[in-house]
C-alpha cells in the first residue's frame, strides 16, 4: 500500500492499521516527518483511510517504522530487511534506472544537425524497422527527432541512429546485468544498498563487461562493413 503525508507519497508500505493504533513499515525511507494527517491507499491509488494527528497521543516515525496510538507510548522496533529483500530492491532499482535511461534516448549528428531521439519501446521498434528497410536496400526514409516534424533521412543518418541506439542499449543492459550479479552475490547489506547504475564494476565482472562490449562492437562493425 501507499502512505501519503506532508505532500509526499511513500510506496511499498506494510503493516497493521486500525482506528486505535497503527504500526507500518516504510520500504526504504527512514525518520520521515509526519504531517497533520496520514492517508493510506492501495498500490493502485484506491483510497483506504485517513488518520489525523489530533486524534492520537503517539504520532511519530522511528527509523522506518511509523507508529500511531491513541493511548500509551510504545516504542516500535524498526523493521530490518533481510539480505534477500535488500538485493531484490537493488535489482528492481537497477532495472528501473536502466529502462528510464534508455528511454531518455540518444543524441545523434544527422544531416539536419545535432538531434535528440527518444528510445521508448515503440521508438526502438520504429528505428529497428527503418534500419531493416535500409538493410533491404532503401536509400532514405522518413522519421522525426524529438519535438520536430517528420523529414526524410538519408541512409547514413538512419545507420548512425541505429548504431547509437544499439550501442546505448548494449552498454546499459550489460552493465545492469553484471551489477545484478554483483548485488545477488554480495552478503553485505550496506554495500548492496549503495549499488546504483553508476556503480563501477571491479575484478572479473569488469573484465567480463569489457569483453562483452568489445564483442558487440566487433559484430556491429562487421555488419556496417557489409552495408557500406
Amino acid at each position: 500500500m501507499k502512505l501519503i503525508t506532508n505532500g509526499k507519497t511513500y510506496n511499498n508500505v506494510t503493516g497493521i492499521i486500525n482506528t486505535k493504533q497503527c504500526t507500518v513499515y516504510l520500504d526504504s525511507q527512514h525518520d520521515i516527518e509526519l504531517g497533520e494527517e496520514i492517508i493510506f491507499t492501495s498500490d493502485e491509488g484506491v483510497m483506504g483511510c485517513t488518520l489525523k494527528k489530533a486524534d492520537y497521543k503517539v504520532w511519530k516515525c522511528t527509523g522506518n517504522a511509523v507508529h500511531i496510538n491513541v493511548d500509551e507510548e510504545v516504542e516500535p522496533t524498526p523493521y530490518e530487511p533481510t539480505i534477500e529483500e535488500v538485493r531484490e530492491e537493488a535489482v528492481k532499482s537497477l532495472n528501473d534506472a536502466t529502462e528510464q535511461t534508455i528511454y531518455a534516448g540518444v543524441d545523434v549528428k544527422t544531416s539536419y544537425g545535432d538531434e535528440h531521439f527518444s528510445l521508448t519501446a515503440n521508438d526502438q521498434a520504429n528505428i529497428g524497422n527503418i534500419f531493416n528497410a535500409v538493410v533491404m536496400g532503401v536509400e532514405e526514409y522518413p522519421y522525426h527527432a524529438d519535438g520536430k516534424e517528420c523529414v526524410i533521412y538519408p541512409k547514413a543518418d538512419i545507420v548512425s541512429l541505429y548504431v547509437a541506439m544499439q550501442t546505448l542499449i548494449t552498454k546499459l543492459t550489460t552493465h545492469c546485468n553484471l551489477l545484478r550479479q554483483f548485488a545477488n552475490s554480495c552478503e553485505d547489506k550496506d554495500t548492496v544498498k549503495a549499488i546504483t547504475l553508476a556503480t563501477e564494476l571491479t575484478g572479473k565482472l569488469a573484465e567480463q563487461e569489457v569483453k562483452v562490449l568489445a564483442s558487440a562492437k566487433a559484430q556491429m562493425d562487421a555488419m556496417l562493413a557489409k552495408l557500406a
